[in-house]
């Protein structure tokens, strides 16, 4: 594939804005939807959690496997690491690595046509980090939605098709 429109929403809008600074002569246009692309400095509660879980990893050994992977798996929905959790083998060290990656020194890179999609109600992916992002990339066109959380895609998919259908005109 020579040339492509290449859209990545939270996690995969991370990765899709490294491909257009890897490979901006194949990307015609870029769509990020609430990209996961900036880190913040760990706080003092990133810190207990980080090492609460730790911990508690290590008690849970104690507990028979089955019972194990059901108690990890609705840790990991509750504190919305659901993705971690269902990645297996090199995918979960990619997700790792790339999850702690910081993209804001390079985000003034992209000079790739980007459409910036954000919900203003997003939780996980904050409304500072969409109008960082827009501030670093030349050129983007950015459109934040009122009524919108994280998972644009699944909330008003119609209306997600429509921006982009517009923009890729």
């Amino acid at each position: 594939i020579q040339h492509v429109i290449l859209a990545g929403h939270s996690f995969g809008g991370q990765v899709a804005a490294q491909c257009s600074l890897l490979h901006p002569e194949r990307i015609e246009k870029l769509v990020l939807i609430a990209p996961a692309a900036v880190r913040h400095k760990p706080t003092l509660r990133n810190y207990v959690l980080k090492y609460m879980a730790k911990t508690a990893g290590i008690l849970l050994y104690a507990v028979p496997p089955n019972i194990r992977a059901n108690i990890k798996h609705a840790v990991y929905a509750l504190l919305r690491g659901r993705d971690y959790f269902m990645a297996y083998g090199i995918m979960r060290n990619v997700f790792k690595k790339l999850t702690q990656e910081d993209l804001s020194p390079v985000l003034k890179d992209i000079k790739t046509p980007t459409l910036l999609i954000w919900g203003k109600k997003d939780i996980l992916t904050p409304i500072a980090d969409g109008k960082f992002i827009a501030e670093q990339i030349p050129g983007v066109t950015f459109k934040v939605f009122l009524g919108n959380g994280h998972n644009f895609h699944t909330e008003d998919p119609e209306k997600l098709v429509e921006i982009i259908r517009e923009f890729i005109q």
